[in-house]
């Protein structure tokens, strides 16, 4: 977090401890929180919603509006918790929108005409581009695919908490596989969405 304080600094941190100010000041310690705002809420001030640390991070834009509530947690997504955080506050701090779809977020593929086989696949996003695609490593087909953002849903916590989800997706680029399986003129064919 503190890196990210340094690389933005338009935006402001702040590590909220959910534990008391003993808790505050060992992660300020520990972390070596030097660029960050570190601060305790009294246990009926926690929000109520979203998620802190290894689970996720809550973003805020420059209005202190919810851009989103919980990122993609760490303990499940590993480095594309990150890159979805990265991605959030590139967007913020350059005056653009925020991507619908960011990496570590599972998804669900619908809507595709050229590749309907592909419809109702679960994968995960592994990096969302500035053309509004997203690439999407399928969870079943074990191959990452290029597909606009709107031909992706968002799966809900309910419909993912089962770990396999992103071990399965996540295994398989850990194994080598990190390169897109097919070349742009096989995937504008037969995977891009219409």
């Amino acid at each position: 977090m503190d890196r990210w304080a340094v690389k933005y600094q338009d935006a402001e941190f702040i590590c909220v401890s959910c534990a008391g100010p003993s808790l505050a000041s060992q992660f300020e310690r520990e972390l070596q929180l030097r660029h960050c705002k570190v601060a305790t809420l009294p246990p009926r001030s926690q929000p109520r919603w979203g998620q802190l640390g290894c689970n996720g991070f809550i973003v805020l834009d420059a209005d202190h509006q919810v851009v989103s509530r919980a990122t993609s947690p760490w303990l499940q997504a590993k480095d594309f918790a990150f890159e979805h955080v990265e991605a959030l506050l590139d967007a913020l701090v350059t005056g653009h929108t925020p991507p619908s779809v960011c990496p570590g977020q599972l998804v669900r593929l619908h809507g595709l005409e050229k590749n309907p086989s592909l419809n109702g696949q679960k994968g995960v996003c592994i990096r969302s581009g500035d053309d509004g695609r997203c690439e999407i490593r399928l969870q079943l087909a074990q191959k990452s695919v290029s597909v606009k953002a709107a031909n992706l849903r968002k799966l809900q916590k309910a419909e993912h908490d089962d770990q396999a989800h992103y071990e399965d997706a996540l295994a398989s680029l850990r194994e080598g596989h990190q390169q897109h399986d097919e070349s742009p003129d096989e995937a504008e064919r037969g995977v891009q969405d219409s």
